[in-house]
């Protein structure tokens, strides 16, 4: 910003040696080096933006962000001992600059109409959804917050919607060294369009354009994308909806449980009456077309399929929610009347 009238060291992990060449292509610093290979310094719009001695918070105007999945990967993960670089981020990537640390820093990702669409507080404390980890936990990585600290700071989001509520999570079997394994469902990548970007610091609020674009090697059109997230959207409420019965139905055997250990008087009609609402919940628990374990794992791996690819809802998947919408409904009608005579 002062025309090279002071100069700071971006050596990062550059390694040192001859460099032959150095262009500024876009956002981005490629170098040559000599005997060392070619390195690229990704997105220099920080540099750009924040100026010398700034004594309140700068935020950066973001690039545009590529819709794409993080990782389409499906063999096994390269071992750690094989030498690698990491792949610039995936997603929306947003630089703000703190004269000193803040308090709280906050970033809200705002839809065309204004709705929240997401946000992530440096006081949150964001939990990795229950699943069975059966690899090693170098391909784990703590989910992130926004930094409060005094300097650059950065943050990524990967264009996904909030995690779907579900019965069951899994690890997704795309794996890559020093970045963190998705749970699935994960959550659908939102719409090509125009969001606001609002960072709050302390007291002050600043905002920027994000404009997110379609992944130029997709043949999905917006209207594909746009029947995709409708879909999506109601295979999420149904598992919403089964979540919500099944953890109901195990508070309700818990108290049952409680009852039958009660006071030995009036033991064997606390008995009787647990065994009665058992056996009314019995369509829920036990195997069958009503199981809501079961319901939560077809809806779940849907929503998986549906968050995979690009493209409309294809009548397969259309029929067996169909289906199992249908037995939702008929397990919801059963706790319903359960839930209305209160357990009896």
């Amino acid at each position: 910003p002062d025309d090279g009238a002071s100069w700071h060291s971006l050596q990062l992990n550059l390694p040192r040696t001859g460099i032959n060449d150095l262009v500024v292509k876009g956002r981005d610093v490629a170098i040559a080096t000599q005997g060392r290979g070619l390195w690229i310094l990704d997105d220099v719009t920080p540099l750009r933006e924040f100026g010398a001695g700034n004594d309140r918070p700068a935020f950066a105007r973001p690039e545009p962000a590529v819709r794409r999945a993080a990782n389409e990967n499906r063999d096994t993960p390269l071992p750690p001992e094989f030498p690698t670089l990491s792949n610039p981020p995936t997603g929306a990537i947003f630089d703000w600059y703190l004269a000193s640390e803040a308090k709280t820093v906050a970033l809200e990702i705002l839809d065309a109409q204004g709705a929240l669409v997401r946000r992530f507080a440096s006081d949150d404390k964001p939990q990795r959804a229950a699943a069975r980890q059966y690899f090693h936990d170098r391909w784990l990585v703590p989910p992130a917050v926004p930094s409060t600290r005094e300097g650059h700071n950065r943050f990524v989001w990967d264009l996904r919607l909030p995690q779907p509520r579900s019965t069951e999570y899994d690890f997704s079997i795309a794996a890559v060294p020093g970045r963190d394994t998705a749970t699935t469902p994960q959550g659908s990548l939102v719409l090509p369009g125009t969001y606001t970007a609002r960072l709050n610091v302390d007291a002050a609020v600043l905002e920027q354009k994000l404009v997110v674009v379609q992944d130029p090697r997709s043949l999905a059109s917006l209207a594909h994308l746009e029947s995709q997230l409708a879909f999506s959207r109601e295979v999420v409420a149904a598992l919403a909806q089964v979540v919500d019965a099944h953890e109901a139905v195990r508070k309700l055997d818990e108290s049952l449980a409680t009852l039958e250990k009660g006071p030995e008087k009036g033991k064997k009609q606390a008995a009787q009456k647990a065994k009665l609402a058992r056996a009314r919940l019995a369509p829920l628990t036990a195997a069958g077309d009503l199981n809501l374990e079961r319901l939560g794992g077809v809806f779940s791996g849907l929503e998986s399929d549906l968050e995979g690819a690009d493209g409309p809802p294809t009548a397969p998947q259309r029929e067996v929610f169909r289906v199992h919408r249908e037995q939702l409904d008929r397990a919801l009608a059963i706790w319903k009347d359960v839930a209305a005579s209160g357990g009896k």
